[in-house]
């Protein structure tokens, strides 16, 4: 019925998170590549999406937008999402940022006990351990305020992300999805542009291109893909599947941009990213 409704099937709604994960992939690069401020970048990305995906629910979709309590209290781990992972990315390296953010799996596995009011299983215990101990990887070897305080931003993001597929999930309608998506971009866009003011936009061909590809592409797309496929998949699929961007993004930031990770950091990496993909490889033979 689920799948009528939506007009996705299973496997479309696979293909919808995957396409989804992968604009997500790019975001550290172009991130990085744009010379604007975190709050810079956070304003008119924000702005950007917001407007795209305003359009496409009315023009496209003929939806509305839907603005209640449930969609405004999502928005506002979308806001600190956004903020926090562009923040941590001018921080600290690409791979810092995205594994740090894969505390998000960790947060939905104890949510999804406490809903469900039963305990983890042994894996699950197992990956929460592997996760945590490539964490405190990340804030060994040499110390840097800045690489710390990325750190902290990045699993921040990661937590706020959990938060919004959990809810997301909870979601019966995909205007209500969209819309948690498009307040939060709205809200990070006035926030940013409200404690950057006074800053000067640098408009360079790089720094408008990067702007765009984040705005219409890694948002807009990845997020309209992401709430079809969230009517289909639950929140801890989207959550695995979602994970293709810690393992494309250091490598795409590496290739274009020659950033690579302190030894620490790379054996945390490693750790987190090489867990949760074991984890998801058995758990899904074992649905099949």
């Amino acid at each position: 019925m689920e799948e009528r409704k939506t007009g996705l099937t299973q496997g479309q709604a696979l293909v919808a998170m995957t396409v989804a994960g992968i604009c997500w992939s790019f975001s550290s690069y172009f991130i990085k590549l744009n010379p604007w401020s975190s709050f810079q970048v956070a304003a008119v990305r924000g702005l950007i999406s917001s407007l795209t995906l305003t359009a496409y629910l009315c023009f496209i979709e003929k939806k509305h937008l839907v603005v209640n309590r449930a969609t405004l209290f999502v928005s506002i781990f979308v806001c600190f999402k956004y903020i926090c992972f562009i923040s941590a990315n001018k921080l600290t390296t690409a791979a810092n940022a995205v594994a740090m953010y894969q505390v998000n799996v960790i947060v939905i596995l104890v949510a999804g006990c406490i809903a469900s009011k039963s305990l983890p299983r042994k894996k699950d215990v197992a990956i929460i351990i592997a996760t945590m101990t490539g964490i405190i990887l990340f804030f060994m070897g040499k110390f840097s305020f800045s690489g710390f305080l990325g750190n902290i931003l990045a699993a921040t993001s990661g937590f706020c992300t959990a938060i919004m597929f959990f809810l997301n999930a909870r979601f019966k309608t995909f205007e209500e999805k969209l819309s948690g998506i498009i307040l939060g971009s709205a809200i990070s866009s006035v926030l940013a542009f409200t404690i950057s003011a006074g800053e000067t936009f640098t408009i360079t061909p790089v720094s408008v291109g990067s702007i765009l590809f984040l705005g219409l592409i890694q948002q807009s797309l990845a997020f309209i893909c992401y709430s079809k496929a969230t009517r289909v998949l639950n929140a801890f699929t989207c959550s695995i599947i979602a994970s293709l961007e810690p393992v494309l993004s250091p490598i795409i930031c590496f290739l274009l941009l020659g950033e690579t990770p302190g030894q620490y950091a790379l054996a945390g990496a490693v750790i987190v990213i090489g867990s949760i993909t074991l984890w998801s490889i058995t758990d899904f033979k074992k649905k099949a």
